[in-house]
């Protein structure tokens, strides 16, 4: 996709940036040069934004628009974040790639980079690259698990580990000509992702929501990061297609 395709509204900055609100606004990327595995192609998305209640980075999107679909999540934050950072890994079809996060600003508007990928080996929609084939069976499905530091202070920006045990099969194999693809069966993934930190257990405070796709690896790792302002419990929900919740949660002691 051209840069051109972009809406106006969307400005893209690539590295180093100008000083200013390029500087502040640049998303870094970080993807492999070459996936050998296009079945778990990870990436880790890091912006160096103050975070603060009126000025912050409300969502991060991944798109890949070579790929047949082109949407691989988008990414909710609030002030609590208190730093924008996030970690998956999802799926691409065989070829060269260019992918593109958008982080939209609460008032500064809309900011992309790009970063080029080649994938060696597909693993977004079939198993293997013959036309027709079909995608191996769903795994097993199970609650999922969740990570924070032993000791957290009060005021420090900590760092959550939420790993899934789900699989993801966006129902897709390759057509007869080779190149485009077609509804082989139903989509099979996690459809969301939800946070909440605090205190109360009857009206839990939500601090992140991920829209989740397809195109996710199967047992996805989530990496992300909160501030820590007082005691309480880390809460993690997860929806799929069928509207099945799986929960986690951790007690969060501050020091």
């Amino acid at each position: 996709m051209s840069e051109a395709a972009f809406p106006s509204a969307v400005r893209l900055v690539e590295p180093p940036g100008r000083p200013g609100l390029e500087r502040e606004h640049l998303v870094s990327v970080r993807l492999p040069a070459t996936a050998d595995d296009g079945a778990n192609v990870p990436i880790v998305v890091e912006m160096d934004h103050p975070m603060e209640p009126d000025h912050y980075i409300k969502s991060l999107a991944v798109y890949a628009f070579e790929d047949p679909l082109v949407n691989k999540g988008i990414f909710s934050f609030t002030p609590q974040n208190g730093q924008v950072y996030l970690a998956f890994q999802f799926r691409m079809t065989a070829g060269e790639h260019r992918v593109f996060v958008v982080a939209e600003c609460t008032r500064h508007g809309k900011w992309a980079t790009s970063r080029r990928l080649w994938v060696s080996t597909g693993g977004c929609h079939t198993v293997g690259l013959r036309p027709g084939e079909l995608q191996e069976p769903a795994g097993a499905v199970g609650q999922p698990r969740v990570w924070v530091p032993e000791r957290i202070r009060r005021g420090e920006i900590f760092e959550v580990r939420v790993k899934a045990k789900h699989p993801s099969r966006t129902g897709l194999t390759l057509a007869e000509d080779g190149r485009s693809f077609v509804r082989a069966g139903p989509a099979v993934y996690l459809r969301s992702l939800d946070v909440f930190y605090g205190r109360s257990w009857f009206r839990p405070r939500l601090v992140s929501s991920f829209a989740l796709t397809s195109v996710l690896s199967d047992d996805p790792l989530f990496v992300f990061r909160l501030r820590a302002d007082q005691d309480g419990r880390l809460w993690v929900v997860l929806t799929n297609h069928e509207g099945k919740r799986f929960e986690a949660s951790r007690a969060i002691r501050l020091g």
